[in-house]
């Protein structure tokens, strides 16, 4: 393991501005966090969230849920929904993985106090998740593929729901709990579910209680929005090259 780089806790107004305004820089990010994310060291980004990789142009997707936090989540992520997004020629980008990087591994030491321990929970919070998730990841993203499962749905996926759709791209949504919102007729908020709509993002909404066809509807649905960025991606190619 290298050297622990630690953000920069001192930028941060900055960066919420810099957030804020949209897209960060990799040279912004770099100077805040000391370090870029590994998969941003590695892979070259382009417009419309499309990733150079060693197996050609993929589509950045960025997976917004809550399942990150246990292990029955982090299984269901590494096994089945990922995969599956990789298979149709998307490229993770999993916010879990990414702030991870940037963790202080103190926070684990129990003999730090807890005032300490908070403000190391505060830095995370105010600099590692809006510059990696929101300044970085989310902008440079061809779709958001949201998981809103659970009662009540993930504050934190509600929340860049609507800043993807906002600002950069459609947002495809999956629900398979069973438990309704405060309507007869939706088990998510209508507001957070506004925005995953074909006429808001270019999205799409696919709820099914019980059973895993939200999640395959939902797939099909990304395919399609992958499918056609690739297409132009290819097509905007072959006319830079005549």
């Amino acid at each position: 393991m290298g050297e622990v780089i630690y953000p920069d806790f001192s930028r941060r107004r900055t960066t919420e501005q810099t957030v804020n305004s949209g897209k960060l820089s990799l040279k912004d990010a770099k100077m805040i966090l000391g370090k870029l994310p590994s998969v941003f060291e590695k892979y070259s980004f382009y417009p419309d969230g499309i990733v150079l990789t060693d197996k050609g142009p993929k589509v950045a997707v960025y997976v917004a849920s809550g399942e990150g936090f246990n292990f029955t989540g982090r299984y269901f992520l590494d096994n089945y929904l990922h995969p599956r997004i990789e298979s149709i020629g998307g490229f993770v980008l999993d916010p879990f993985k990414l702030c991870a990087e940037f963790r202080d591994p103190r926070i684990e030491n129990q003999n730090i106090s807890v005032s300490a321990k908070k403000t190391m929970e505060e830095r995370f919070g105010t600099v590692v998740i809006p510059t990696v998730n929101y300044g970085l990841s989310i902008p440079r993203s061809g779709l958001l593929f949201a998981i809103l499962d659970g009662y009540p749905v993930d504050e934190g996926g509600s929340s860049e729901i609507a800043f993807m759709a906002t600002n950069f791209g459609p947002v495809v949504v999956a629900r398979s709990d069973f438990r309704l919102a405060e309507s007869l007729a939706s088990g998510t908020n209508w507001a957070v579910r506004h925005f995953a709509t074909e006429k808001y993002s270019g999205g799409s909404y696919h709820e099914d209680p019980n059973t895993d066809l939200a999640y395959l509807k939902a797939l099909r649905a990304t395919k399609q929005i992958i499918d056609r960025k690739l297409e132009k991606w290819f097509a905007d190619t072959a006319k830079w090259q005549m």
